[in-house]
């Protein structure tokens, strides 16, 4: 496989030298630079993510968006799609009161599953939302009382009181 070599100007050069020696620099963006140089120098692949922890791949990449778009592409993140909205109040709130108010047609306990399913909202989201409330749904607090009559009697003999 070949290496991609970038094309680079004295100019270009030491303006990267320059930013790299301030240490005023980002170090994601410092890497960049430092591999476009490296690779400039004749460093290999291997030898480049080595030294600079950085992952095989990330080195042509940074490379070929230096010769394509220059030193201003490595300075600069480019932008991504925002992520998904986090679930509103309004949700966590219903996702709440179900899981402690109610129970679910035709099963035993709520499970993340049919809870993001009535809320509209992925089973991990529902997870999540449990667990950032401590709700166990899938956990029901009960008490076994002794039908026994002489139970308070055996009660008093083993224990000591009643």
């Amino acid at each position: 496989m070949r290496k991609i070599q970038p094309q680079i100007n004295k100019e270009d050069k030491l303006l990267m030298q320059r930013l790299l020696s301030t240490g005023r620099l980002e170090q994601k963006f410092a890497r960049r630079l430092q591999t476009v140089l490296l690779r400039e120098k004749g460093k290999s692949t291997a030898d480049i993510a080595e030294f600079l922890g950085i992952n095989r791949a990330a080195i042509s990449l940074y490379v070929n968006r230096y010769n394509t778009c220059g030193i201003n592409s490595l300075l600069n993140d480019k932008t991504r799609k925002p992520g998904k909205e986090p679930v509103s109040q309004k949700i966590k709130n219903e996702i709440c009161r179900l899981a402690c108010n109610e129970k679910p047609k035709d099963e035993t306990h709520w499970s993340s599953r049919t809870l993001a399913k009535r809320a509209g909202i992925s089973h991990t989201k529902a997870s999540r939302i449990l667990h950032e409330y401590g709700l166990k749904p899938h956990i029901t607090a009960k008490r076994n009382y002794s039908n026994d009559p002489d139970f308070k009697a055996k009660l008093t003999d083993v224990a000591g009181y009643a």
